[in-house]
């Protein structure tokens, strides 16, 4: 095939409805043969998202997907298939040999603490190595085992390298990648969004490829279990070249209407193939489920179409196998039906699958838990810098209005100072002003001058309402002490008390607080003290210092 007319052969169009449409997406899936673009949207408030449109692309041998001429055809691809629109998510898958995937069961613990446990327990399972692989998980659901809760997880991990590979295909070709997800994760999306009908709470769905098989068990919360197998179409081609109308069946085309009979080499490899398929159902029962079997076994991929093989998976699995095909009314009615060629049908589907992803119930290897982590982290910091962003510019414009009002009280009175100094300073000079100063000092120097002439006859006055007549004072002495500035008046008193021997002490307390307690006198102190017998009465002999005001 010439790489120059690729594009020219394949018929991209855009229906009229993507102008109406939301939240656009693209899924892509490619494989060595084709690159497969499905689009979906939103038509309105909580509606779901609906296939809008889907193409697949036939490459040529030998093209690899990270060469120039690869990134051109996607690039021009998705160019013409979204119409230049400019906001469209784009999600793509790993291939299913680069997902390292388990189910655990770990004891119930805070969030927080979950993130740690997946970890060590993919670790343990696996040979997860978070130098080279970016780890993940999901959280299915509690569930009570004997009494305790606890909590299902899948664990899963990728290699950082292959991630960061087709982030730098799709950046190459103009249109960076939302997420990066794998083919399990893509069906679960059918399942989140009822785009399937689920009459059973597990189920099985196997997808044939040409050169291995993958069987993925499923709840209704999402995927319990992986498995790999290295049996693909090619495998149940061996032996086909004696009966080449049975090989015809497995090359892309159409299904004839009387298919041969089953060569006994491919009725012993698909025997194989669907015992493998029975008892990996058997075993996710065993663990993941309860016991519960796993009776409703849905196929997709190169064979789905087989007659002979779907006829003998059809025999050989209880309750039968069905085809996986996902509920489709609510398809555009000018949009084809899906392609009937097996391997462009699975293809479709896939990418279907990825076209329906979301942030939220998708495990995405470019946004992972601890990614998300990080953005509630960066958020709450954010939202606490606001707050006190916030709370800081309230109390600046409260100072500032506080100010403001001052400022302005301030005016009207300095407003009113001027008023008057005009209503009555018409004939007032700096002379007058002096004047009326000096005056007022002297003023103040004749106060303090009578108050000097008059203190010590406060000081006796006072002395002689507050002295009992059993107490007699038989001294008095008064002086000032100290710099000038600091200058104290002093008083120095000798007296004595007369009366009962034993109330003598007391009636010297009772005296000093009665002292203690005149506006004039102050620091009072006991300088010395004695007892003496006189004309046969108890006296006692004191002497005091204290400070007149």
């Amino acid at each position: 095939m010439n790489r120059s007319d690729i594009l020219q052969d394949v018929t991209i169009t855009c229906p009229a409805e993507i102008k109406n449409m939301k939240q656009l997406q693209v899924g892509v899936f490619f494989s060595s043969r084709m690159l497969t673009l499905v689009m979906t949207g939103v038509s309105g408030k909580n509606a779901p998202h609906s296939l809008i449109n889907w193409v697949c692309i036939p490459l040529p041998d030998d093209l690899a997907p990270d060469s120039d001429p690869w990134v051109k055809i996607l690039e021009q691809s998705l160019s013409r298939f979204t119409a230049h629109a400019k906001k469209v998510d784009v999600w793509c898958a790993i291939e299913p040999s680069m997902l390292k995937i388990k189910h655990i069961v770990i004891p119930d613990m805070p969030m927080e603490k979950v993130s740690n446990a997946a970890f060590w327990g993919l670790k343990r399972e696996t040979d997860f190595d978070e130098t080279t692989d970016i780890f993940d998980f999901e959280v299915l659901e509690d569930e009570v085992v004997d009494g305790v809760k606890k909590k299902n997880l899948i664990v899963f991990s990728a290699g950082k390298n292959r991630i960061q590979s087709l982030k730098k295909i799709f950046d190459r070709a103009g249109y960076p990648l939302c997420g990066i997800t794998a083919i399990p994760f893509a069906l679960q999306n059918f399942v989140r969004t009822r785009k399937v009908d689920l009459e059973v709470p597990y189920f099985a769905v196997v997808h044939i490829s040409q050169d291995t098989s993958e069987i993925y068990c499923f709840s209704r919360a999402g995927v319990l279990l992986v498995r790999s197998l290295r049996t693909g179409a090619l495998n149940l081609m061996e032996g086909l070249d004696e009966n080449p109308e049975m090989a015809q069946l497995f090359l892309p085309g159409e299904v004839p209407e009387v298919p041969p009979s089953v060569s006994p080499q491919v009725q012993e490899v698909s025997e194989r193939l669907v015992s493998k398929i029975i008892r990996t159902g058997d075993y996710c029962a065993q663990h993941y489920t309860g016991n519960t079997p796993i009776t409703h076994y849905y196929f997709l991929g190169e064979i789905d179409m087989f007659a002979p093989f779907m006829d003998l998976a059809q025999r050989m699995v209880p309750g039968g196998v069905r085809l996986f095909e996902p509920l489709t009314r609510d398809m555009p009615a000018a949009l084809p039906a899906l392609p009937e060629k097996k391997d462009e049908h699975s293809a479709v589907l896939i990418a279907w699958g990825l076209a329906l992803s979301g942030r939220d119930r998708t495990p995405n290897f470019i946004h992972t838990h601890q990614d998300k982590q990080k953005q509630i982290r960066r958020k709450r910091i954010t939202t606490t810098v606001c707050l006190a962003g916030g709370m800081i510019l309230a109390a600046l414009v409260a100072m500032n209005l506080f100010f403001f009002t001052v400022h302005k009280k301030d005016l009207a009175l300095l407003g009113q100072l001027d008023r008057e100094l005009t209503r009555v300073g018409k004939d007032i000079t700096p002379v007058d002003i002096d004047e009326i100063v000096d005056a007022s000092k002297k003023k103040i120097n004749h106060a303090d001058v009578y108050i000097d002439r008059y203190r010590p006859l406060g000081v006796i006055y006072d002395l002689c309402r507050i002295t009992p007549p059993h107490i007699r004072l038989t001294s008095l002495a008064y002086g000032k002490t100290g710099a000038q500035k600091e200058e104290v008046r002093t008083i120095r008193i000798q007296g004595q008390i007369t009366g009962p021997g034993l109330t003598l002490e007391a009636e010297l307390a009772h005296y000093i607080l009665s002292l203690s307690a005149s506006p004039v006198f102050g620091n009072i102190q006991v300088t010395k003290e004695r007892t003496q017998v006189k004309n046969a009465q108890d006296q006692l002999l004191f002497s005091a210092t204290l400070e007149a005001f």
